[in-house]
């Protein structure tokens, strides 16, 4: 697209990016980061992720992002990024990671049966 010369095709930002540090894109990375460092909702997702399947999972996750956006009563501007950062993320690819990292403490450290 050519507008009074520029050619915008040619311009790429934040948003257009594919992957960011192996994730789907910063959104996705940024939220996962935010969720990892913070040891009270590490531990929440943790717990959350007991029993649950990566769709189930991954649809708490987006409603704990919702909750929390709500929680802030973002107005304006601030309100419009931040809901269309959490519609950027990949809820499910999130809740794959977890399931998976879940699934590697089970698998390094097994609890052995009654009677071994």
């Amino acid at each position: 697209m050519n507008i009074g010369g520029w050619d915008y095709s040619k311009l790429k930002g934040v948003s257009d990016m594919k992957e960011y540090n192996g994730w789907t894109n910063w959104e996705t990375w940024n939220f996962k980061l935010w969720m990892d460092n913070d040891e009270s909702s590490y531990e929440f997702v943790k717990d959350l992720a007991e029993g649950k399947d990566t769709y189930e999972l991954s649809g708490l996750l987006e409603s704990y992002a919702d909750e929390i956006l709500k929680v802030w009563n973002l107005r304006g501007f601030y309100a419009d990024v931040c809901n269309s950062s959490i519609k950027e993320i990949n809820f499910y690819e999130i809740a794959e990671s977890y399931l998976s990292d879940r699934q590697d403490i089970k698998t390094t450290n097994p609890i052995p049966n009654k009677g071994e």
